[in-house]
């Protein structure tokens, strides 16, 4: 169940960088959290929005949670991108 649950959280957090990505919408530095639900598990994503030294890129930070957990703080998976303000 162990993998299970970290595969299923990899491809919730590679979904929410997709979906940022295709959003072409640098977002403010700060942080945001959506659902994310992947493979009927609720999930939960934070999602970390830093500014990078060149202000055509954001980096973006996603921190998957399992939503039904005893404990929901636990981090199943953190996956690091870049945004990209270019077009």
């Amino acid at each position: 169940r162990p993998l299970r649950d970290k595969t299923l959280a990899l491809l919730a957090a590679q979904n929410a960088l997709a979906q940022l990505r295709l959003e072409q919408v640098l977002p403010r530095a700060g942080t945001r959290t959506m659902p994310c639900e992947q493979g009927g598990r609720a999930l939960q994503c934070d999602l970390e929005f830093t500014n990078s030294m060149n202000r055509s890129f954001r980096q973006v930070s996603v921190r998957v949670r399992d939503a039904s957990a005893s404990r929901p703080d636990a981090v199943l998976l953190q996956l690091d991108g870049l945004l990209s303000g270019v077009r």
